[in-house]
């Protein structure tokens, strides 16, 4: 037989496709019915707990009464994804059910603003809801770890939402943010440093409290003088109680915090200057250290060995610090540690690669001599390189100084001698007898002397500053201009008394 396609097949006639499409959706209308039944039978047998029977629908006959028929649905309702409206029974009783919920239990005022949740109410007829089972242990801790703490009374009213990222780019964006606010701290951190981290990178062990009682005795010591003294001052001349105890006052308050500032920044200062001195000598040497060790490891020496037997008495520094890490090390404390703990000592970024770049070495198990021996080169290069740089801005450093110790201190002479000179003419001159517009008057002999303390003062700032900007030029730091900024100004200074001395000669042949 050939197989024919059903488009080929005689068709039904319309009127029997009608009946069949009709049964069809009778058929479905029945199930629905009987299935909301069943749901309904199921709701009422959780709420009374009562065993579950399912029995078996029975086919409507003539002779019962028939009910209200429901309208039937459209031929395409029943390929529709929706489900068919419940009868008019099923929902009042749902919308009696919602109602009865709303007025079973009514939370506190205050509990609407409470965190936690409300415990679940009881049944409406007054029956207690079904108890679950019991959890085991391991669902138990699961729950706690899940339970978020409650929160605090003020917390709730200022607690922000917290935002969980959707999509990978927002997962990014708050990982750079975690990044971002950990960089700030460690920033901050590192700002911040406490006394007792500049006693301990100074070399001193001494306990930051004690020298914090010391400066603040020796102030309030000193302090206690100058009231005795301006107390016996005060009785000798003759001065009121008022002004004696006002003058006490502000002696106590302005002046006594501006000393404190300036004995607390003095302080610094020195415990700063000696940790930049240690660095140096310690850098100074650190070459010379890392090719002996390199030779060591070269002859078949272990690093540790190597280490110890490389140090020498002209190191300085260097050789007491390497000593306390063999001591460690003999001591059980790994090399790693004992040598990371020798560079939090110092602020010397060279210090800290080279002992990085060992340990590295160390890790991976290369060739340690050849590591050492490139590291010191690198150093040694590193210093021809700043020296370089520092002889190409000798020119602007000349300049500096050269204006700041021979110029100004000639200038300031000749003010000086000038001032004179006008006093002197002055003095000579009868200017009452003159009838001008003009009235001319002779300086005060005060003023020569006011004006030479003024000269000398701003010739020591000159020269501290200028000595100050040619070293950071120079060195990239302020301390390395600390002992040269006396020998400039002693400079400056004699310059000045010379200068003024040579131009009072040769005016006064002119005068």
């Amino acid at each position: 037989m050939k197989h024919v396609h059903p488009k080929h097949l005689p068709k039904a006639p319309v009127a029997k496709r009608k009946k069949k499409a009709k049964e069809h959706v009778k058929e479905f209308v029945f199930k629905q019915e009987e299935f909301d039944k069943f749901r309904e039978r199921r709701k009422d047998e959780e709420q009374n707990d009562t065993p579950r029977i399912i029995e078996k629908s029975k086919p409507t006959s003539k002779e019962e009464p028939q009910k209200e028929e429901t309208p039937k649905p459209h031929f395409f309702a029943r390929f529709s994804l929706k489900k068919h409206s419940k009868s008019k029974d099923v929902q009042q009783k749902a919308v009696k059910q919602k109602e009865q919920e709303e007025t079973s239990h009514k939370p506190h005022f205050f509990e609407r603003f409470s965190f936690k949740k409300h415990s679940t109410p009881k049944d409406v007829q007054g029956k207690k809801a079904p108890e679950k089972p019991e959890a085991t242990p391991a669902e138990k801790t699961a729950e706690r770890k899940d339970e978020k703490p409650a929160a605090h009374f003020f917390d709730r009213f200022f607690h922000k939402k917290e935002t969980t990222p959707k999509t990978k780019e927002d997962r990014a964006a708050q990982i750079v943010k975690g990044m971002r606010h950990q960089k700030k701290k460690k920033r901050k951190k590192l700002q911040r440093k406490s006394l007792q981290e500049y006693l301990f990178k100074a070399g001193y062990d001494i306990q930051a409290e004690q020298v914090r009682k010391g400066a603040f005795y020796a102030v309030l010591v000193i302090f206690s003088l100058a009231t005795l003294y301006v107390l016996l001052k005060a009785s000798a001349w003759g001065a009121g109680a008022l002004d004696t105890l006002v003058f006490i006052l502000g002696l106590w308050t302005v002046v006594f915090l501006g000393v404190l500032l300036v004995v607390w920044g003095s302080v610094f200062f020195f415990l700063d200057y000696r940790i930049h001195n240690r660095t140096k000598q310690l850098e100074d040497v650190l070459p010379d250290f890392l090719q002996l060790a390199s030779a060591n490891i070269a002859a078949g020496m272990p690093v540790d060995r190597a280490l110890w037997y490389s140090i020498r008495p002209n190191f300085g520094v260097l050789a007491k610090e390497m000593e306390e890490v063999a001591k460690a090390t003999m001591a059980g404390e790994d090399l790693e540690q004992s040598l990371i703990a020798f560079t939090d000592k110092y602020e010397s970024n060279t210090l800290k690669r080279s002992v990085s770049i060992l340990i590295e070495g160390m890790h991976s198990g290369g060739q340690m001599a050849d590591l050492l021996n490139k590291i010191a080169l690198n150093i040694d290069e590193l210093k021809i390189m700043k020296k370089e740089m520092a002889a190409n801005v000798t020119t602007y450093a000349i300049f500096i100084m050269f204006a700041a110790v021979a110029v100004s201190p000639f200038l300031f002479a000749l003010a000086t001698q000038l001032l004179v000179i006008i006093s002197d003419i002055t003095s000579t001159l009868d200017l009452s007898a003159t009838g001008s517009l003009f009235s001319f008057s002779s300086p005060d002999p005060a003023l020569i002397g006011n004006f030479r303390t003024f000269s000398i003062l701003s010739l020591l700032f000159s020269t501290s500053f200028a000595g100050a900007i040619v070293s950071v030029i120079r060195k990239g730091t302020v301390l390395e201009s600390v002992k040269a900024m006396p020998v400039y100004a002693i400079i400056a200074i004699t310059i000045y008394f010379f200068s003024s001395s040579m131009l009072s000669g040769v005016f006064s042949g002119i005068v």
